[in-house]
């Protein structure tokens, strides 16, 4: 059986399962009219507002999808650029850090992979070129970590003092422009001399810096330095709750969706951005009147399962042995996976970002942070 086919038999069985278990309670986010430059708000039925850039298309018609299918399923397809929806506080509180006088003017944005960040600090980049600044954009990576100042190998410097080549990398980026703002997306995989460039240009306040790190990923200390001393205000970006998964799938879909069809695909993806478009992009869908439905199962892309397959091989021997306990059974005490795996085991587990803890009749339990962890972890 090849590997898509044996996750879409896995993930019809999962589905089959979910049909039957209590509705999962969405988390209650409040909405804020601050938003970045002037953008397009559609109102939807759950009140969250679609904040999407003027000129990107945020919906599509029923044209727009891939053919017809016999049973009148139709095959999703993305659009270049899904509109921002749910993000109005976070918008307003990187304008906020971004319009900063009395400190560093800059952002940390703070998540799990897919949840978002790096569209967060395209808006922002966006509505500073507005007001004029010049823009760079670093992507850090595990290669290029291992090249002193590899996150900056575009930058023309001659080799020597290394406290000398900082300053001249600086003043490179700069160029004696009052306005730039320097994108660091996935911080926390600079090397440390590339880190103490974006701390130098913070702490001097020579540029205006947005920089994006994987919660629980440790960062090197110059880094890690700018938000802990408040250099850089931190923001956590959490994922989409029920109701705004359900307005971005319609602006998705092109029209009003099923409830079921929504809280499925939520259940699944549990809000994390990245997830949803991958599963919305690999399943079909059809009409019911004037209301998008789901034409049998989600089907789980083979990118999406090596995705997680990936993040779970990466975990230590214990922490993946928790994930694969609860793949078979959840919630379990948190007394009796560490006796089975080892003590601080889930402690570690949580930290990672695999499981949740919560209390429960005076006894701590734990649970998958998200489901695909189950499917993947009892491969």
């Amino acid at each position: 059986m090849s590997r898509v086919s044996r996750y879409s038999y896995r993930w019809r069985r999962y589905l089959n399962v979910a049909r039957a278990a209590r509705p999962v309670r969405s988390v209650t986010r409040s909405a804020c009219s601050c938003s970045l430059g002037t953008r397009a708000r559609t109102p939807t039925r759950c009140g969250t507002d679609i904040d999407g850039p003027v000129g990107v298309r945020a919906a599509r018609t029923e044209a727009e999808m891939a053919a017809t299918t016999r049973s009148g399923a139709v095959k999703s397809r993305f659009v270049l650029e899904w509109p921002l929806v749910g993000r109005s506080e976070e918008l307003a509180f990187i304008d906020s850090a971004l319009r900063r006088r009395d400190a560093a003017r800059g952002v940390v944005l703070a998540g799990g992979s897919g949840v978002g960040k790096t569209r967060l600090a395209r808006e922002a980049v966006a509505l500073e070129r507005r007001h004029g600044a010049r823009a760079w954009w670093v992507t850090a990576t595990e290669c290029a970590r291992a090249v002193p100042l590899g996150a900056f190998a575009d930058l023309p410097l001659e080799p020597g003092d290394p406290r000398e080549t900082v300053h001249r990398a600086v003043d490179r980026i700069v160029e004696g422009n009052d306005h730039v703002v320097v994108v660091v997306d996935d911080a926390h995989l600079l090397d440390d001399m590339s880190a103490l460039v974006v701390n130098q240009l913070v702490v001097q306040r020579r540029a205006t810096v947005v920089a994006t790190v994987r919660t629980g990923e440790p960062a090197p200390d110059a880094m890690a330095v700018t938000w802990k001393d408040e250099h850089l205000r931190r923001l956590e970006i959490q994922p989409l709750s029920e109701c705004e998964t359900q307005a971005l799938v319609e602006v998705a879909l092109g029209g009003p969706a099923e409830r079921a069809t929504v809280r499925r695909l939520w259940r699944l993806s549990r809000g994390n951005v990245l997830f949803l478009r991958q599963l919305v992009a690999s399943s079909a869908f059809r009409r019911d009147g004037a209301v998008w439905q789901l034409a049998g199962g989600v089907e789980v892309p083979a990118m999406l399962a090596d995705m997680v397959d990936a993040r779970l091989g990466a975990l230590p021997g214990d922490v993946r042995a928790v994930v694969e306990l609860l793949a078979l059974s959840e919630p379990l005490p948190v007394d009796l996976l560490d006796s089975a795996t080892g003590r601080g085991s889930v402690e570690r587990a949580e930290d990672a970002g695999v499981v949740a803890v919560e209390p429960s009749s005076g006894r701590l339990d734990a649970r998958l942070a998200h489901p695909l962890f189950g499917e993947v972890g009892i491969e």
